[in-house]
């Protein structure tokens, strides 16, 4: 067991203090919640525990001594261990040898993969041993790959373990399973830091709380004795507005905005959709779950003409084909905030002022030149009306959070396009609890007025709070179908891995 301490520690790229002065202290043998919005320094304190980065200022100590970790074996070599949010495994190699390698135990010339498997069994809890040690990574579920990785660390005696958002693409049950294994590794002495946006987490399986804001130490304690409202509080200044309360009730209807009828994908390299049925009514937000690959970026891809398939698509009573112009189907009211904005929104390195007309620019043309003052006008308009915040509109959008960059694009999906329906792919990911407020509160809004929603995220929370209807995805099949009365964390998680309602 080791207890760590960060004293006075500070990390500044410039002029950008990203810590300032952070001390906290990591009792041994308890699971410690990191929690804060983008940009509080979260990442950033737990690069230094591992030594994938150098303080400007300040300590790290381990029971009480200064140690100086200058890089990752360091850290290893003091028994910390760090899981981040994507795995770092080799695809083609077992379980075991994933598990093992750079530390192969060896007989002879041979690797002893039987050594390592005692060495794991003596070192680990029951619950641990159910791997399929032989069996390819490529060819076991997340849930297994998440285990492989933290049985990595303990392979290596790792006492302290940093995992950063473990839960982030796992099942309901996995995540039981997962917590039910952090509490066998505690018992067992270890000492494990979650960072976490999920506060639902926090309480479910850890001991103390840490919140950060803006690089700075705001508040710890004992998670059984505040609320989440209180640790709300700590991460943003004030409590957040419950705005899914307002929703309307839809109407369901025969008219369908939009409909998937016997939709299968051809290209099986990109995954497959198989015979796919649903539709959405005006006004209704359909909530798509499963677990990451089961098909979702399929439907959309299909949808927007990207994909070829066979079967039938209806939007707004038109035929979709594949190879239809996307832009064509964007003019007949569709919007979109893609699952990527990095990639698939926004550009990094153009001002936010110009990311707000990506798709539109038709709007501002005056003639052949751009209407600047319109821009500039109605830049000022949407930014204000999302709360994006920034210092000038002229500054590039990569120096923005992922909240206030997700805000600009919902800006000009919403307010550029006026559509009649939105998809929404992963709308929150990454993105701090202020700017998930108004994104969530933006949908109900939408909702409210008719325009109807395809709602695909892994934050099963989001899909219950905001979708009429939830559909599931399992292998590109439709494995369930949930009315909002029917609304059930364990009957949705057994359709994510497979089980048919």
């Amino acid at each position: 067991m080791i207890t760590i301490e960060s004293q006075n520690l500070s990390k500044s790229y410039g002029d950008c203090h990203a810590l300032t002065d952070l001390s906290l202290r990591f009792e041994s043998q308890k699971i410690h919640a990191i929690v804060g919005e983008n940009g509080a320094g979260k990442s950033t304190l737990m690069k230094l525990l591992f030594g994938l980065i150098q303080p400007t200022s300040g300590s790290v100590l381990i029971d009480g001594k200064k140690v100086a970790l200058k890089n990752s074996r360091d850290a290893i070599n003091a028994g910390i261990g760090m899981v981040q949010q994507h795995f770092c495994l080799v695809e083609n190699l077992s379980a075991i040898d994933n598990i093992i390698l750079g530390t192969e135990p060896m007989k002879g010339l041979r690797l002893d993969r039987e050594k390592a498997l005692r060495e794991l069994m003596a070192k680990l809890p029951e619950e641990s041993l159910h791997v399929p040690w032989h069996q390819k990574v490529s060819e076991l579920s997340v849930g297994f790959r998440q285990r492989i990785e933290i049985l990595k660390l303990l392979y290596r005696d790792s006492q302290f373990l940093i995992l950063d958002e473990p839960t982030a693409v796992l099942t309901p049950q996995e995540i039981a399973s997962f917590f039910s294994l952090l509490r066998h590794l505690k018992e067992m002495g270890r000492t494990i830091v979650l960072i976490t946006h999920k506060l639902g987490e926090v309480f479910s399986v850890c001991d103390q709380y840490h919140v950060l804001r803006q690089g700075r130490f705001i508040a710890s304690g004992v998670v059984a004795e505040t609320s989440q409202n209180q640790i709300v509080k700590y991460m943003i200044g004030r409590e957040l507005v419950v705005e899914s309360a307002s929703r309307e009730k839809v109407n369901l209807t025969s008219d369908k905005l939009l409909e998937y009828s016997g939709v299968s994908t051809i290209d099986q390299r990109r995954g497959q959709l198989k015979n796919i049925s649903l539709s959405i009514s005006p006004g209704e937000i359909l909530g798509i779950a499963g677990v990451e690959g089961s098909g979702q970026s399929l439907l959309v891809e299909t949808l927007l003409g990207l994909c070829p398939f066979v079967g039938h698509i209806y939007f707004l009573n038109s035929d979709i084909k594949p190879g239809d112009s996307t832009k064509s189907i964007r003019k007949m009211g569709l919007a979109l905030v893609p699952e990527d904005r990095h990639t698939q929104a926004v550009w990094l390195d153009e001002t936010c002022s110009k990311n707000l007309i990506i798709g539109i620019e038709e709007q501002f043309e005056n003639g052949i030149f751009f209407d600047e003052d319109k821009i500039k006008k109605t830049g000022t308009a949407w930014l204000k009306e999302f709360d994006v915040r920034l210092t000038d509109a002229e500054q590039p959008i990569s120096s923005l959070s992922g909240g206030n960059q997700q805000k600009i694009v919902f800006a000009r999906e919403i307010l550029g396009r006026k559509p009649k329906f939105i998809i929404c792919h992963q709308p929150t990911r990454g993105v701090d609890l202020g700017a998930i407020e108004k994104i969530h509160s933006e949908i109900v809004r939408l909702k409210n007025l008719g325009v109807s929603c395809l709602l695909i995220s892994s934050e099963l929370e989001e899909l219950m709070s905001l979708s009429d209807r939830i559909c599931v995805l399992f292998d590109g099949v439709v494995t369930g179908e949930f009315q909002r009365t029917e609304f059930s964390k364990n009957e949705i998680g057994k359709a994510m891995t497979g089980v048919a309602k």
